[in-house]
């Protein structure tokens, strides 16, 4: 597991900046930096496009953990290169699901 958050970590600060440059492209999108709160937190978007996700990690630069529905596991191989690289708590759309709040619990904080 340590290799799995490692790689997160790794890919999360690399692909960051290039994502950032990206929307700002494609999307003319421009974001203020997120403050740098100590320890763990919970961002809560509206999330409306396939695009929010991304657009939110741009403003944090502390590695984010994201919940992600089952159904978006489900798109072959795009879905294992997001589930290798990012490690998605994964959640059953329209359920409660208290898996999803214990895997938030489990999600390591380090910087």
């Amino acid at each position: 597991m340590q290799s799995k958050i490692k790689r997160h970590f790794f890919f999360y600060k690399l692909l960051r900046p290039a994502a950032y440059l990206v929307t700002k492209i494609v999307l003319n999108y421009t974001c203020k930096p997120a403050p740098d709160v100590a320890g763990p937190y919970i961002v809560l978007a509206n999330h409306t496009t396939n695009w929010d996700p991304v657009l939110v990690a741009c403003s944090f630069k502390r590695p984010m953990n994201f919940i992600a529905s089952e159904h978006a596991m489900r798109m072959g191989f795009f879905s294992k290169i997001i589930g290798a690289l990012f490690i998605p708590i994964q959640r059953v759309k329209g359920s409660t699901d208290a898996s999803v709040a214990l895997g938030m619990g489990s999600m390591p904080t380090k910087r």
